[in-house]
């Protein structure tokens, strides 16, 4: 009985002193995040290292967790215990769940893909606004500045790279879709990688020259032919906006103005190039002329088309090094990169300190 007496006491006192440090401790308040103090930090799971500015050092919290399959991390500003607040954060999507997502919207605002692999997408979004007053307004935003040297220093762990042997091309069918009730309806075939010219270039003079002879036996049907085959000037890709300009094709293919005409055209030329992961919108002009094109395919000037700027065709000039170099742009864009970097190959919720 003495015994029993005993360890019930015992167990009443650890009870109280539990329930009475618990109240200590919300008493004195939120604790502070515990600062990231390594200048290098690495990722085993995704296969990329970054390298911080030493005014982050022990500024920031790193926090890693899973949404849906989709990994999250998240760079937080823990100056202000009970308020922290995203800097940046990195999404990883695996590679199917971020097309699907990417290729269902019309348009993607601070969302940018930066980084990729053959399995996996790394997707940057900025924090936009301050919510700090000072002194953690100033000093946030010191930080915000310099997420761009952060992500200057992004690497890709050797043999991770993005790489494909072949790519997709897509043109109308008229077996998949016999009585054209969407015109915009269009089917893969496949072409292999020759060459050392970029995957945009390779699939676009590849879907120019139209379905080959077997492929129109199986249905596939193009305005596009021999007679376009060379009708591309040159394509690039600034904040995963597509900019293709080409020749004059409209005496060519006169009868792609129609409206399903129309369609079908402009179908083809933004899904063969968005199957790169890199690629949100097409944007396309004649002879560096977008109203041109999107003038005849009797659509004009739009929000969606930047209302025909021709500034993204006509590269600016700046000095560098003494020497004058051509920088294209994009109007309105959200964000400013450096270089796109190619990145691979999912997590669980962990805390890096």
């Amino acid at each position: 009985m003495p015994l029993l007496k005993k360890t019930i006491f015992i167990i009443l006192f650890l009870t109280l002193s539990f329930v009475l440090t618990g109240c200590i401790k919300n008493e004195n308040g939120p604790e502070k995040m515990e600062g990231y103090t390594k200048k290098n930090y690495h990722s085993d799971k995704y296969g990329f290292s970054l390298e911080f500015p030493d005014s982050w050092l022990g500024n920031f919290s790193l926090t890693e967790e899973e949404r849906n399959n989709i990994g999250v991390l998240s760079f937080v500003y823990n100056q202000l215990p009970g308020q922290e607040y995203s800097i940046f954060r990195l999404y990883v999507y695996p590679f199917e769940t971020w097309q699907n997502y990417k290729n269902s919207k019309d348009l993607i605002l601070n969302e940018q893909v930066f980084s990729y692999t053959n399995d996996y997408v790394f997707v940057l979004v900025r924090t936009l606004d301050n919510p700090y007053s000072s002194p953690q307004m100033e000093h946030f935003g010191l930080l915000n500045r310099e997420v761009g040297k952060v992500l200057q220093n992004f690497k890709i762990d050797s043999g991770k790279e993005f790489k494909i042997d072949k790519f997709k091309i897509y043109f109308s069918n008229i077996k998949e879709n016999p009585e054209m009730l969407d015109c915009r309806l269009v089917y893969p075939v496949e072409r292999m990688v020759s060459g050392t010219a970029s995957y945009e270039e390779q699939t676009l003079r590849a879907l120019f020259a139209g379905p080959s002879d077997q492929e129109k036996e199986n249905g596939y049907q193009s305005f596009f032919n021999s007679t376009t085959a060379k009708i591309l000037r040159n394509v690039r890709v600034v904040e995963n906006v597509a900019l293709v300009n080409m020749k004059d094709l409209r005496t060519l293919i006169p009868s792609a103005n129609s409206s399903c005409g129309s369609a079908q055209f402009l179908s083809q030329i933004e899904n063969t190039l968005k199957q790169f992961p890199y690629v949100y919108q097409v944007y396309i002009a004649i002879d560096e002329d977008p109203s041109r094109i999107y003038e005849w395919l009797q659509l004009g000037c739009t929000e969606m088309n930047f209302y025909c700027d021709k500034t993204p065709f006509k590269p600016t000039k700046t000095e560098v090094d003494g020497a004058n170099i051509e920088v294209p742009t994009v109007p309105n864009a959200t964000t400013t990169l450096p270089e796109e970097k190619v990145a691979t190959t999912t997590p669980t919720t962990t805390k890096k300190r």
